[in-house]
């Protein structure tokens, strides 16, 4: 019976790729204003070009990191701007652009009426995970959020998600994954959680996390009641059949133990 239903954050609840790329111009354009980089556009290049090429563990893509704007302000030649007011100033108009599809509300609501624990499983800053809930408003959703800088640990490895379902007090079984990343959020079946693949924010080359991809169980395209209806009843239908298989197969095993 499932008890959890667990969401990643980036390019699954939220659509942080396009979050990121806005909020990086907004504020190449403040500091280009500010006379403080010669040209918005190489700005907003170098920029990407170091968030794109930084693999280290317990940070952030999205929500931005000092070293990243010293990086590139240093690689304009900028001047009168520091590091930390500029990632202040990015993270303003982050917030202001974060945003979730209005379906999203109505599904979680609809999950919790089930009596199904929710939760978040996130490779992300603490810091980040809490400014989104606050700036979209949706905390008390949540039952539980694992977020790994909080953890000390990532996706796909498999303490993540055996830490996750011990905070959650559920099984593998028990607990689904959404998730838009084949292979962090796919490493969950390896403890026997089912992933769902959400595609709606999904981009190709968004993911820093090194292993193999996983199938999923179940693909959906956006994260709303009527298609979660449709998953609910397709992991009912697999259960029974998965509750059958077994009841077959030792009926047949008890029979051929005794012949």
């Amino acid at each position: 019976m499932l008890k959890v239903c667990a969401f990643d954050l980036g390019n699954t609840l939220s659509d942080d790729a396009a979050l990121l790329a806005g909020s990086l111009a907004d504020v190449s354009e403040w500091l280009a204003g500010r006379g403080a980089v010669p040209d918005a556009a190489a700005f907003r290049a170098v920029y990407a070009g170091i968030n794109d090429g930084c693999f280290r563990p317990f940070i952030s893509h999205t929500f931005g990191e000092p070293e990243f704007f010293q990086a590139a302000l240093a690689g304009v030649g900028a001047d009168g701007v520091g590091a930390e007011e500029a990632l202040a100033k990015y993270r303003e108009f982050l917030a202001a652009r974060s945003r979730i599809s209005p379906r999203l509300p109505e599904a979680l609501a609809w999950l919790k009426s089930r009596g199904l624990k929710l939760a978040i499983l996130s490779n992300e800053r603490v810091s980040r995970v809490e400014a989104f809930l606050s700036a979209t408003g949706i905390a008390g959703f949540f039952d539980e959020l694992v977020v790994s800088e909080g953890i000390g640990v990532e996706k796909p490895d498999e303490r993540f998600f055996s830490l996750a379902l011990e905070r959650c007090g559920a099984s593998g079984p028990e607990t689904a994954m959404f998730g838009d990343n084949e292979i962090a959020d796919g490493a969950c079946r390896r403890l026997g959680i089912r992933f769902v693949l959400c595609t709606e924010y999904k981009k190709s080359g968004w993911g820093w996390e090194a292993g193999d991809p996983h199938s999923p169980d179940y693909v959906l395209e956006r994260i709303e009641r009527p298609a979660l209806e449709k998953f609910l009843a397709w992991q009912a239908q697999n259960r029974r059949m998965d509750g059958k298989s077994r009841r077959d197969f030792d009926s047949k095993g008890s029979n051929g133990g005794r012949s």
